[in-house]
């Protein structure tokens, strides 16, 4: 499987914030379009406890989603796509309901293995195929289960920058 995530989620919400332009990101160190993708097995124990917890949160997030406060930013789900070669798991922004079981929104990066598509493109997709989901508050990452799972799979300047940014618990208070 091909995740979204690391830095790449970082630099994003950075995008999306205003704090970090697209030329910027290219300046960060340690990024080049390479490292901002992770393939992870699909039998990576951590990664699916991951992709679960995110799981049993997801309809409270949808329902708060869909009523977001002023002060959630970048607010984001991670949805497996049937890529070329493999499943793509990829940030999808801009998301909403579209019938009973079925959501549209649009992807938050180039994708690696979805041939033809580029960020900004409208994609379609059901619940099941939602695995993560995120949103930004006051600088700090809510969510973000996978990015989490991956933090040890990633060199050590880019987790400690991923420390940095997500919140120490992945649920908001109330929760």
């Amino acid at each position: 499987m091909i995740f979204w995530g690391g830095l790449a989620a970082v630099i994003w919400a950075g995008q999306q914030m205003g704090l970090l332009s697209s030329s910027q990101s290219a300046a960060v160190a340690g990024t080049n379009s390479s490292n901002n993708v992770i393939q992870v097995p699909t039998a990576d124990q951590s990664m699916q406890e991951a992709l679960e917890t995110a799981r049993a949160s997801l309809p409270t997030f949808l329902e708060a989603a869909a009523n977001a406060p002023a002060s959630w930013q970048t607010v984001t789900i991670k949805v497996a796509l049937e890529g070329e070669t493999q499943i793509e798991n990829i940030w999808v922004a801009d998301f909403h309901q579209d019938g009973a079981d079925q959501y549209r929104g649009r992807l938050s990066n180039d994708p690696v293995d979805l041939p033809g598509m580029k960020a900004g493109d409208e994609v379609q997709f059901s619940y099941a195929q939602i695995k993560d989901w995120a949103f930004v508050e006051d600088g700090r990452g809510y969510g973000f289960y996978s990015v989490r799972a991956m933090l040890p799979m990633m060199d050590e300047a880019q987790a400690n920058g991923m420390r940095a940014f997500l919140a120490e618990d992945p649920l908001p208070k109330g929760w």
